[in-house]
């Protein structure tokens, strides 16, 4: 009985010291040879710097980044601006949903709170 639990606590400690049950490296061994080779790479490996470009470039594509992909970044923002928007509707509307169902409350009655809550919650709006 003693040896089965001493035997597993030796098991966890391995497990939580990071023992690869495969193939008996630990994971500290692993990241030793890792970082010496990483250390023995040449410059060559590294990934050359951009050109650099003007302070003022001609266009606000060119200064944004965005260059061939400015058509793509335009339905993404739409689409992002639309989302955003009608989802503030739909969760009051399943919120008023809920308060007429559960309470029996007057839609109208519930647009004023909305609305109330909406305006306090502004910076400036209350």
């Amino acid at each position: 009985m003693w040896r089965n639990s001493h035997a597993r606590a030796a098991e966890d400690r391995n497990e939580a010291c990071g023992e690869l049950p495969c193939c008996g490296y630990s994971l500290r061994r692993i990241g030793a040879m890792l970082a010496f080779v990483f250390t023995r790479l040449s410059s060559a490996a590294e990934v050359s710097a951009p050109v650099e470009e003007s302070a003022f470039p001609g266009t606000l594509k060119s200064f944004l980044g965005i260059g061939r992909s400015g058509h793509v970044v335009a339905k993404l923002a739409r689409l992002f601006a639309l989302d955003s928007f009608a989802g503030g509707f739909v969760v009051q509307s399943f919120a008023a949903y809920w308060f007429y169902l559960r309470f029996g409350a007057d839609p109208g009655t519930l647009g004023v709170i909305f609305f109330s809550t909406d305006r306090a919650e502004e910076p400036g709006g209350g």
